[in-house]
């Protein structure tokens, strides 16, 4: 039997660990480890809560031809969250430095959140590890796996997700969740960006005929909304396009017109890739003469970053 310290309460057996020593006793034995080990990882994938002080023995046993082999016990305890990796506020903050140091490590960082904001994550990790986003009640809002050799902070977010309830909400950093993932280690970073659906460059009123550039959606999932004044009745058209390729590609972004005082849709252009300016649907200016302009991702669909320009102007007449 392998026994090692007990557990204290709200402590989590480590698998990884007990599977360790699972394979070295049964070695010992002069029995095939490599199998043994196997098997005790499938057994315990995942980290076991532990509810109450004392010894908890973890058994395994192995059949062989003819009954059964011995039983080994494992008893092990996976290394407390460092209270130290618990941060707060992390927004609009590259979080850098930080690694995961041993199997089944998570990091937790908390941010206080207000109803109706917008955020969206980005995690860049030497390994697959996973970012996941809680709410106060712990309910999942967003999460992200970086799976990929890019190294491109901003290539990899959870998307945009807005705050439910006002309160602390929870950033956890964590190992991948299959089994060969759990014991992988490694430095990461991650950025909680809040969206604002100002633009960053130009000024966010326009006037009828001039062409807005030099302004991006930028990192992917950012809002750009932009008001113009418009005589009631006139008959208007909108022109837009992307000036460079979306990151990823091919991904749709969404240019709309709309009734600032309804919300109601007077036109839109989603276009996939850079090119000539595209011209959307012809549209009447509504009674109270005010439109706004949003610029973003589909609703529910996938977030991409670009640069682009647009203008409005009246109906080009036809021949």
């Amino acid at each position: 039997m392998l026994r090692k310290p007990p557990c204290s309460a709200g402590g989590v057996l480590d698998p990884q660990q007990a599977a360790l020593g699972f394979f070295l006793d049964l070695q010992r034995r002069v029995l095939d480890p490599v199998a043994l080990a196997q098997q005790q990882l499938e057994l315990l994938a995942d980290p076991v809560a532990v509810g109450a002080a004392g010894d908890h023995d973890v058994g395994g046993d192995r059949p062989e031809a003819g009954g059964h082999g011995p039983d080994v016990e494992v008893v092990d305890r996976a290394h407390p969250l460092d209270p130290a990796d618990r941060a707060a506020d992390p927004v609009d903050v590259e979080i850098r430095g930080e690694r995961i140091d041993h199997p089944n490590d998570v990091d937790e960082f908390a941010f206080q959140g207000t109803t109706g904001e917008e955020f969206n994550a980005f995690l860049e990790s030497s390994r697959p590890f996973q970012l996941q986003v809680a709410s106060p009640t712990n309910s999942g809002l967003a999460g992200r796996v970086d799976s990929d050799a890019d190294t491109a902070l901003f290539h990899h977010g959870t998307g945009p997700f807005q705050i439910a309830t006002s309160g602390t909400h929870t950033i956890r950093v964590m190992t991948g969740a299959l089994p060969w993932q759990v014991a992988d280690t490694g430095a990461y970073r991650f950025i909680l960006y809040k969206i604002d659906h100002r633009p960053e460059r130009v000024p966010s009123v326009v006037q009828v005929g001039d062409t807005i550039s030099g302004e991006a959606i930028e990192p992917a999932g950012d809002v750009d909304e932009f008001t113009a004044a418009a005589t009631p009745g006139e008959r208007l058209a909108s022109w837009f396009r992307l000036s460079a390729d979306p990151f990823p590609q091919s991904v749709y972004m969404s240019f709309e017109v709309l009734d600032l005082s309804t919300g109601a849709l007077l036109g839109r252009v989603l276009p996939a890739a850079a090119g000539g300016f595209a011209q959307g649907a012809a549209f009447t200016v509504p009674t109270s003469g005010a439109l706004q302009i949003r610029i973003g991702r589909i609703p529910g669909g996938e977030a991409a970053a670009a640069p682009y320009e647009f203008f409005l102007g009246p109906v080009p007449q036809v021949p």
